[in-house]
């Protein structure tokens, strides 16, 4: 729900230097949760995104810093802009009252037996297994 945000309307809006800048911000950190917090957390080197951030996001984000801040096209208040702005989307994917409602519906629960799939991927990637059994209805 994030990256639609962050990475779209700079597209249709590129007169908005802050939405431009807070896309290469969200890009470097998008760099840095699948480089270092994924692989830890997965205790693998892959992981769905890597290879699109590190070959996709990270040259065009470098390539745009290069070619734009020797003309000073950015301020401070862009830059803080751009902070709120990324800030405002992580609120309204993961802690705003619609994403409260929306994943409070029951009728979208996985049963136990879908939740169970993933078992054997979590084995391959080291993950705790007995975290699977606190998720998904008993049906």
């Amino acid at each position: 729900m994030v990256r639609p945000a962050v990475y779209t309307l700079p597209l249709f809006l590129p007169q908005y230097h802050w939405l431009v800048l807070a896309a290469v911000i969200f890009a470097f950190a998008e760099v840095l949760m699948h480089v270092v917090i994924f692989n830890i957390g997965l205790r693998s080197w892959y992981n769905p995104g890597l290879v699109s951030a590190l070959f996709g996001l990270m040259p065009i984000s470098i390539w745009y810093l290069l070619c734009t801040l020797p003309t000073a096209q950015f301020n401070w208040r862009d830059l803080l802009l751009a902070v709120l702005w990324i800030a405002f989307n992580y609120w309204m994917a993961f802690k705003s009252p619609m994403c409260k409602a929306l994943t409070a519906k029951t009728d979208y629960r996985l049963s136990k037996r879908e939740v169970m799939k993933a078992h054997v991927y979590m084995e391959r990637t080291h993950s705790d297994t007995t975290a699977l059994q606190n998720f998904g209805s008993e049906e």
